[in-house]
């Protein structure tokens, strides 16, 4: 007997948002029929929106305040990256947050945000002016 397991994991919504209806295609070859089958792959090899930008904007944004507040960024990388997310906004996807489903993305920046603050030392201890601060102290204790 062969094991069928029907669920599919969890990124998937954004392969059908790139274009790719997984679940259609495996629903068509289930019930066997190759024509509608074939006629899905064709529409979605021809679509040209594929060009999608996915992005987890919480952890982004919070990553780059971070690197800012730490200096561990120049500022020219700082406005590459935020003029980055406004060219794409336009076809992002968001791997977390939905418009019409705002639950999932509340959820995924509480934890990012719970998961932050719960390494902000680790983070702070390898920046570079703790590692300055940390070498001045080992020079000061061998004077």
């Amino acid at each position: 007997m062969i094991d069928f397991n029907p669920r599919f994991y969890n990124q998937l919504g954004l392969d059908i948002e790139r274009g790719m209806p997984l679940p259609l295609f495996a629903c068509l070859d289930a019930l066997g029929d190759e024509t509608a089958l074939r006629a899905a792959v064709e529409k979605a090899q021809a679509a040209n929106d594929n060009q999608k930008a996915l992005c987890d904007r919480f952890t982004f944004r919070a990553t780059l305040f971070a690197l800012a507040a730490s200096s561990r960024i120049s500022q020219e990388d700082l406005a590459y990256w935020r003029s980055w997310m406004k060219r794409n906004a336009a076809h992002a996807v968001d791997v977390a947050a939905d418009k019409e489903d705002p639950m999932p993305g509340v959820i995924h920046s509480l934890s990012e945000a719970y998961l932050g603050l719960r390494a902000i030392w680790r983070f702070l201890g390898s920046t570079p002016l703790a590692s300055r601060t940390r070498l001045r102290a080992l020079i000061a204790e061998r004077q």
